[in-house]
């Protein structure tokens, strides 16, 4: 009865155990995998303008998404689980070497054994399938995002078939894919097992010929319950080598966006502004994106008065965007100096001073981005709702023209826009920028043909509003 009892509370022990061992290592998982993925957001987000220009959205939404799931899935919680099997393994292994060495030793080398050659024959076809992942993943979004960034076209032009045949060309082989990748992590298992019970009908007949039945019985007993319990977790720490070969790839794409060197500090506390008191001057500045390209702004030279109104006129292509991203900080000339008051902006050691600029203009792009949330919280654009100033929001829609149809619609400023702002017309949207704009009391506006999508009338109304601004916006 003790012995019973005793076996009992073992095997009790033993399932709490496992099941305590395996919900922290998914919430330490879960843990690492969103750390990571907060940075790489962080380090992205911090990246200056140049940077985005050059990066494309896929890329970093596939690796900020679908590469971290795989890290998580192929890297961590393999990890994790090879660490407490292989603990467990060497335990049980260590068990049985104790009861007889032979035995142990014969046992543990032909799972080994089996286990080492599948690793090293899939190895480098789990790399090859990892890589295949990553760039499938990569063009599924792709699809993604063209088909239904361009749903208006795409009716009109009845194109659906041309995307649903792009993205199956993705989708189909990503999942198979997958599923090879999940074969040859498991396949062994299936060779282990009969060889297994092979191995043990064997040592059982050596034993039963040389001792007979009675003295072979307790080392069958605990070859078979070992065996039983290692098989899996050598089962597991095969799959945690597979795993990290199969995930390789994405955790190379996961550590290059770690490890970037952020170019625009963090300014979470930061309420420092750089108000224009005399005049912003361009002296000589050149630009080009890259050294591959011509300059596409060339020895220019500007200058801007404090409360003046500014208009640059010419030709698609002259280089009217790129001057304004200069003005605003978001690009640093290739050559030639930005002043704003006299002070560079770009001068080496006053990062601050460009992040104060920064801070004091509010943009109105030709392409307003709205939220699928409130026309208020589009207006006070990133500002916790509860922290959103109402009165200042109401007064910016009113000198952005929009005032009267907001207040006429049955929910007002709490109103869902829908994604991208869909359920607005082009004009109602680029107001709410206005509005935006307006209600950050920036010092220095700049409009991007921000009046592009208005008729005449309003846009009439929307520029005697902003004309109506104090002198020193």
């Amino acid at each position: 009865l003790p012995i019973t009892l005793c076996f009992i509370m073992s095997a009790i022990l033993a399932g709490s155990i496992r099941l305590i061992n395996l919900w922290l290592n998914n919430r330490l998982a879960a843990y690492i995998a969103s750390d990571i993925s907060c940075e790489m957001y962080s380090k992205t987000l911090f990246q200056g303008y140049e940077y985005h220009l050059k990066l494309t959205s896929r890329h970093i939404i596939s690796t900020t998404t679908s590469d971290i799931a795989a890290i998580n899935s192929l890297v961590i919680e393999p990890l994790l689980n090879t660490l407490s099997s292989g603990f467990i393994a060497i335990s049980l292994t260590t068990t049985i070497f104790a009861m007889d060495w032979r035995l142990a030793l014969t046992s543990a080398s032909v799972i080994c054994g089996i286990y080492l050659i599948a690793l090293t024959r899939s190895k480098k076809q789990l790399n090859k399938l990892g890589q295949l992942r990553s760039r499938l993943n990569q063009e599924r979004i792709k699809a993604l995002q063209e088909g239904l960034g361009a749903i208006r076209d795409v009716i009109l032009d009845k194109s659906q078939n041309f995307y649903i045949d792009l993205y199956r060309k993705t989708d189909k082989p990503l999942r198979l894919e997958n599923a090879t990748a999940g074969f040859i992590r498991t396949y062994p298992r299936l060779v282990i097992e009969p060889t297994g019970l092979a191995l043990i009908a064997l040592v059982g007949y050596v034993l039963v010929s040389q001792g007979g039945v009675t003295q072979a019985l307790p080392k069958l007993g605990v070859l078979a319950l070992g065996a039983q319990k290692l098989l899996p977790c050598a089962q597991k720490v095969y799959e945690g080598f597979a795993c990290l070969a199969n995930g390789k790839e994405s955790l190379i794409n996961v550590l290059n966006l770690l490890d970037q060197k952020t170019t625009i500090r963090s300014t979470k506390n930061s309420r420092e502004v750089l108000h224009l008191k005399k005049k912003i001057s361009l002296k000589n500045v050149n630009y080009r994106y890259n050294e591959d390209t011509s300059n596409v702004i060339t020895n220019l030279n500007l200058k801007i008065l404090q409360g003046e109104r500014v208009g640059l006129i010419g030709r698609t292509g002259s280089g009217k965007s790129t001057t304004v991203d200069l003005v605003m900080g978001l690009l640093k000339p290739t050559s030639g100096q930005i002043l704003v008051d006299g002070k560079d902006l770009n001068e080496g050691d006053q990062e601050s001073r460009l992040e104060a600029w920064r801070s004091s203009i509010a943009h109105v792009p030709q392409n307003i981005y709205l939220s699928d949330c409130s026309i208020a919280e589009n207006i006070a654009f990133g500002i916790p709702a509860e922290l959103i100033d109402m009165e200042q929001v109401k007064l910016a829609a009113s000198q952005a023209q929009i005032a009267g149809f907001i207040e006429s619609l049955r929910n007002g400023y709490s109103t869902n826009v829908g994604e991208r702002g869909i359920l607005l017309s082009g004009g109602q949207r680029q107001r709410v920028g206005i509005a935006r704009a307006l209600y950050k009391k920036a010092t220095f506006l700049v409009f991007d043909e921000a009046t592009s999508a208005l008729d005449s009338e309003t846009e009439k109304g929307v520029m005697d509003a902003i004309e109506g601004l104090e002198r020193d916006l």
